[in-house]
């Protein structure tokens, strides 16, 4: 695929950015907000009838449309015309699918479907990076390599020199036993280990690091944490490629790790850390049953709060954490005594044995399916909102001289944080 100009870059981001940023300040009541943690208050701002038309919906549907599908087969109104806006909105161009690349058995013995796709993905793109050969002073670096899957593929099978670095020596010594075990072909590339903690402010940190970008021919960021993936794009140098794929962007901090271009800082757009936990969630492609027992924790969840609410005087959201998954299968009362007694507050027995009534009262569960159905509304703003974050990035860099671009390079279903910044040497 034919790189694009620096101008036509800056051009593109800024007219992607502009549209959604005007469609999400109009809407930034629902995106800034969890809807249980200020509800009542949060409901005003969905239309009522985008609220009716979810309730009307089978559960096959709302699992569907929970997955990120279907979106066509909605009724006819402003809900499927906000939600078909959204989906143009959030398009991004996909790479190419390339050639399947053949690997003796073992490479990817032990190696998860989600990693293979993604290595699959990346493999191909090693020329563009500029890696084209090695030599004793050159290499490239994979930032948060862990076991180093990825960079074991690049160095054995396609004949350069790399550095997995990562925090965790258990991650690394782990990879360390694999690739003395596996054989090594014939023009194999040297693959180092290297433990770091990337973007530590140390001095010591920051000569490492020195020392090891400025021999390397290129980066790569494979979901690289919250803010290691600002990081990793400020190691963005002339004639040097680099791949980064941002996740946990709930990491971030919203004040100084967002709304870095010209662009975005001319026109604010007042990002949160409910917005960035939005952004990281993706739309996963689960069966009907585990959709019910997701449901099921929403709803008891919600409800939850309600009661602490009403019996324990709780005005404000209090965190619970989650439950195992067979907590969750049996009553509300089983749930709830069990988030009680991890939050201090113990039941008096005529308390417990009213807990269910609770749960199945008639106003209860209105409101927990209330809060329920909005949110399957408010998840529809994710990949809008994470778009903005990695165009926002992107389009920094190309202010900086940087030709980054930007496209989908996995399949959604297989890595759903499959948006990557690529910077060809």
């Amino acid at each position: 695929m034919k790189a694009p100009s620096i101008e036509r870059l800056e051009e593109k981001y800024r007219q992607e950015l502009k549209a959604l940023h005007d469609f999400l300040m109009p809407t930034a009541d629902i995106w800034r907000n969890e809807v249980l943690n200020t509800y009542p208050l949060s409901r005003k701002a969905y239309k009522e009838s985008w609220l009716e038309t979810v309730a009307n919906l089978s559960s096959e549907e709302k699992w569907h449309l929970d997955c990120g599908r279907h979106i066509d087969k909605l009724p006819d109104g402003d809900l499927k015309e906000t939600f078909l806006e959204m989906d143009r909105l959030a398009e991004v161009p996909a790479w190419p699918k390339p050639e399947e690349v053949k690997y003796p058995s073992w490479a990817l013995h032990s190696v998860s479907g989600k990693k293979q796709h993604e290595i699959s993905r990346i493999v191909p793109l090693i020329p563009l990076l500029g890696l084209r050969g090695k030599s004793e002073d050159t290499h490239f670096v994979d930032i948060g390599g862990g076991k180093g899957h990825l960079s074991r593929i690049i160095c054995l099978y396609h004949g350069h020199n790399g550095i997995s670095l990562d925090t965790s020596t258990k991650f690394q010594e782990l990879g360390k036993e694999r690739l003395k075990k596996y054989p090594h072909p014939e023009g194999a590339g040297k693959m180092t280990f290297l433990s770091h903690t990337f973007g530590a402010s140390s001095d010591e940190a920051k000569k490492k690091e020195e020392e090891v970008f400025s021999k390397a021919q290129a980066s790569l960021g494979l979901h690289t944490c919250g803010p290691l993936a600002l990081h990793h794009l400020k190691q963005a140098r002339e004639k040097k490629g680099l791949l980064n794929f941002g996740c946990c962007y709930q990491k971030l901090n919203p004040e100084n790790e967002t709304g870095l271009s010209q662009f975005s800082m001319e026109n604010p757009l007042p990002i949160n850390k409910f917005a960035l936990t939005l952004a990281s969630r993706g739309a996963t492609d689960i069966s009907h049953d585990v959709y019910r027992l997701k449901e099921k924790v929403k709803l008891m969840r919600s409800a939850l709060h309600f009661y602490l609410q009403e019996n324990f005087d709780h005005k404000e959201f209090v965190t619970v954490g989650s439950a195992l998954p067979k907590d969750y299968r049996k009553d509300f009362a089983h749930y709830a005594k069990i988030k009680c007694e991890q939050l201090g507050i113990t039941l008096p027995p005529a308390q417990e044995n009213s807990l269910n009534d609770f749960f199945h009262r008639e106003d209860i569960q209105e409101k927990i399916h209330h809060v329920y159905h909005a949110n399957i509304v408010r998840w529809r703003w994710s990949r809008v909102i994470e778009k903005y974050l990695i165009f926002d990035r992107a389009l920094s860099l190309v202010e900086k001289g940087h030709a980054a671009e930007v496209y989908q390079f996995f399949d959604a279903t297989l890595s759903p944080r499959n948006l990557g910044i690529l910077i060809r040497a």
